[in-house]
């Protein structure tokens, strides 16, 4: 294969194309459950045999049929992504599974962040989706009225037992899908989980300093020493390599006094 027509991939039941960094997975003639699965410091796209398309963010994993079925497209996600759903004739409705939480819709953009088991984040982008507990979904009540139903600009935030609706910047949580950190008053104990998947390193974090707070945008091209640094400069905070682990800890009393 030249370079121009990408990579050919038949294997484990997946009949794929890798080309420019986007992996199209073809229909097959029979159908079988694939997992793309993304380790840490990676990030991943593929495009589903409907035409969907998927940014798979670091840490993450999602699973399909290699034939989706005529009643509905059905996808189940580790992790985050970001969907732009590919609309169909028969509005076939496309249905992500994750966490015990379903998100259904038709032909849009939204961000699912599962990395939290408790806690889902559904954001929609453009279009229309519906959010609801999968409990709810089997017990019956299949009709539209058991979903929570988002416009553009508006995160559910899914609990065991709720899903709230907030009015967002979405561009705080896009950040990721168009190659940025974004952080809008943001823990460091959060930020530290997005710098682990990214980089690929453990970061550990004294007790009284997990709970700072920061607000920034930087390119995730930068290297980890950089963010670090800025990270720094505008606190009371320093960092040390200790074996394969980053240690932030306070920095100590003379050098506070002499910043003071």
């Amino acid at each position: 294969n030249n370079e121009s027509h990408g990579h050919d991939i038949n294997q484990d039941g997946i009949i794929a194309q890798d080309k420019n960094g986007t992996l199209n997975v073809h229909e097959a003639e029979t159908p079988s459950i694939q997992t793309l699965t993304v380790p840490r410091g990676a990030e991943y796209n593929v495009t589903l045999p409907d035409g969907t398309e998927v940014h798979l963010n670091a840490e993450s994993s999602i699973s399909f049929p290699s034939r989706f079925s005529k009643d509905v497209r059905k996808v189940i996600l580790k992790g985050e992504a970001y969907f732009k759903v590919q609309p169909t004739t028969d509005k076939t409705p496309f249905v992500v599974v994750t966490n015990d939480i379903i998100v259904k819709q038709y032909g849009t953009e939204f961000n699912i962040n599962g990395y939290q088991e408790s806690t889902t984040l559904v954001t929609l982008i453009n279009g229309s989706i519906g959010v609801a507990h999968s409990q709810d979904i089997q017990k019956g009540q299949t009709n539209e009225a058991a979903y929570t139903m988002l416009s553009p600009g508006f995160q559910a935030v899914c609990e065991p037992k709720s899903i709230a609706l907030k009015a967002i910047n979405t561009e705080m949580v896009t950040g990721w899908h168009e190659g940025l950190f974004r952080f809008d008053n943001i823990s460091l104990k959060q930020i530290a989980k997005d710098l682990e998947r990214w980089y690929n390193v453990d970061i550990a974090i004294d007790e009284p300093l997990k709970d700072l707070r920061f607000t920034g945008t930087i390119s995730k091209n930068e290297s980890l020493a950089h963010i670090l640094d800025a990270i720094c400069q505008s606190s009371r905070i320093t960092y040390k390599a200790d074996g394969e682990t980053i240690r932030i800890k306070e920095k100590n009393i003379i050098s506070k006094l002499i910043s003071e």
